[in-house]
């Protein structure tokens, strides 16, 4: 019976062994799982920072190369400046060459503007004095820079030609002829821009006008009278109240006994 007992125990010692043997059989498989769990782990995670690096690795390259091409750019486009750079100041070089050559071609056509005002003075008088303040607001124009070469010549060009035309015009007017302190009321009559007469309102005064030393004056024609009816044809004919026709008219100089025609 004691051995029964005995043999019961072992029995129950063995089967409890088993069984914490099986237990421990259990943790290890499950350490085991556990620590393969953790190493497939940190070799997926191994690969993953590989995979990161490469990644990485080719962006730095790429990036690498991006700022290098991109730097010679950078340095392509600074030489491209420097010599837009260059290029700029040989242009301003050469404008201010240009203003100061066309500033020196101003200033002497202002200068040749200025020698025909005195010239427009004596020539014939009519409107002559304007002519000249006209020339003398050009040139004072050109000198201040209000206005350039090309205009100043066309406005001179313009004025010249304005004298040339009423050379070829008739015009008769009434006014006053200032002469030995009076002041003469009739009409003028101008044939271009070499005669001119005027015959007083009451038509015994009879005048015209002669170039003598350059300058020009009103003279009389006193009693000379077929001078005078002469110049009344004229003023007739510049009226349209006579039919046109030849006229004899003075110019350059005249003498009371006879005309240059």
């Amino acid at each position: 019976m004691r051995k029964i007992s005995l043999l019961v125990i072992l029995v129950l010692n063995f089967s409890s062994a088993q069984e914490t043997l099986r237990e421990i059989r259990q943790q290890i498989k499950s350490v085991e799982a556990e620590a393969d769990r953790e190493k497939s782990l940190h070799n997926q995670e191994l690969k993953n920072n590989q995979a990161h690096q490469k990644v990485f690795q080719e962006k730095q390259a790429s990036f690498q190369q991006q700022s290098k091409s991109l730097q010679m750019q950078i340095d392509s486009l600074q030489q491209e400046l420097k010599v837009l750079e260059e290029e700029r100041q040989k242009e301003q070089k050469l404008v201010h060459w240009f203003g100061n050559r066309r500033q020196r071609y101003a200033n002497n056509l202002a200068k040749t503007i200025d020698s025909i005002a005195p010239l427009m003075r004596k020539d014939f008088p009519v409107q002559n004095i304007e002519a000249a303040e006209a020339l003398s607001d050009v040139s004072e124009q050109l000198r201040n820079k209000i206005i350039g070469p090309e205009e100043a010549l066309g406005r001179v060009f313009d004025l010249l030609i304005d004298r040339t035309q009423m050379g070829y015009s008739t015009e008769n007017w009434t006014g006053f002829l200032s002469v030995g302190g009076r002041s003469i009321p009739g009409k003028y009559v101008r044939y271009g821009a070499v005669s001119a007469l005027f015959i007083s309102q009451d038509g015994h005064e009879v005048y015209y006008l002669d170039k003598k030393a350059g300058e020009y004056a009103w003279h009389s024609v006193g009693e000379n009278l077929e001078m005078r009816q002469w110049f009344k044809d004229a003023l007739k004919v510049s009226e349209g109240k006579a039919p046109p026709s030849l006229v004899i008219l003075p110019f350059g100089g005249i003498s009371m006994g006879g005309a240059n025609e």
